[in-house]
C-alpha cells in the first residue's frame, strides 16, 4: 500500500480549495433600498437593479468578466497537483510551493482589486460585505504554507539520517 504523508493531503486539500474559490461567491454588495446589488465571483462580477414594481424584473445594468481570478485559481491548483506528485524530490517540492504561495498571493490581490473596483459601482456610503469565496485563497495559502514547513521538516530529518551513516 502506499504511503500518503501528511502534507500531500495538505496539498491536495489547497488544490481543491482553489478550484472551488472561483465558482463561490468572493463578495456581496446591496443597495439601501435593497433594488441594486453586485455579486463577485471568479467568473465575473455582476450589477443588478430590480424594477420596483412588485415582482419587478431583474435587469443586469454591468456584467463583467473576472478571467484573472479565475486564471490564478486554475495555474495555482494545477501547480498545486504537480507539486504533491514531486514527493520524492523535496527540494524541488519546496520551490514549488513557494511558486504557490506567490500565485494564491496573485488570487488574493486580484479579489481585493475586483472589489475595489466594485465598490464605485453603486453607492460609495453603502459598504459590501466579504462572503465564503473570499476565504478560501487565504485558507490554501494557510495549508500550502503548513505543508512547506512539513516537507521541510521531512527534509532536515534525511539529512540528519545521512549525516549519521
Amino acid at each position: 500500500m502506499i504511503e500518503i504523508r501528511p502534507q500531500t493531503w495538505l496539498v491536495w486539500l489547497a488544490a481543491l480549495l482553489m478550484l472551488i474559490a472561483p465558482f463561490t461567491p468572493s463578495w456581496h454588495k446591496i443597495s439601501n433600498n435593497s433594488l441594486e446589488q453586485v455579486r463577485l465571483t471568479g467568473l465575473n462580477m455582476l450589477h443588478t437593479r430590480q424594477d420596483p414594481a412588485p415582482g419587478g424584473t431583474i435587469k443586469v445594468i454591468q456584467d463583467e468578466p473576472e478571467y484573472h481570478i479565475l486564471a490564478f485559481c486554475i495555474v495555482a491548483s494545477g501547480m498545486l497537483f504537480y507539486s504533491s506528485f514531486k514527493g520524492k524530490d523535496r527540494i524541488w517540492q519546496m520551490k514549488l510551493g513557494v511558486v504557490n504561495t506567490l500565485l494564491i498571493g496573485g488570487a488574493l490581490i486580484s479579489i481585493f482589486l475586483a472589489i475595489s473596483k466594485g465598490e464605485k459601482w453603486m453607492d460609495p456610503m453603502v459598504f459590501g460585505e466579504r462572503q465564503f469565496g473570499f476565504l478560501i485563497p487565504f485558507l490554501a495559502l494557510f495549508l500550502n504554507m503548513f505543508s512547506n514547513r512539513l516537507i521541510q521538516r521531512d527534509e532536515r530529518l534525511v539529512r540528519s539520517m545521512h549525516r549519521m551513516r
